[in-house]
């Protein structure tokens, strides 16, 4: 995903590069359930659009 999504922190045999994305099932409810609309692996998209557009960098 490049080096500015990238959080340097190893996880298992993953490097600081690599994560998986979990699938998009249940979005639409991603706020009630988690309290929260922080995207990406490290909460740094405030919104989905946000974190489509971090994508596109």
């Amino acid at each position: 995903m490049g080096e500015e999504l990238s959080d340097n922190r190893p996880d298992f045999l993953a490097n600081g590069n690599e994560w998986r994305t979990p699938p998009l099932w249940g979005i639409g409810l991603f706020k009630d359930v988690n309290g929260h609309t922080q995207y990406l692996h490290d909460g740094r998209a405030r919104s989905l659009k946000e974190a489509i557009l971090w994508h596109c960098r």
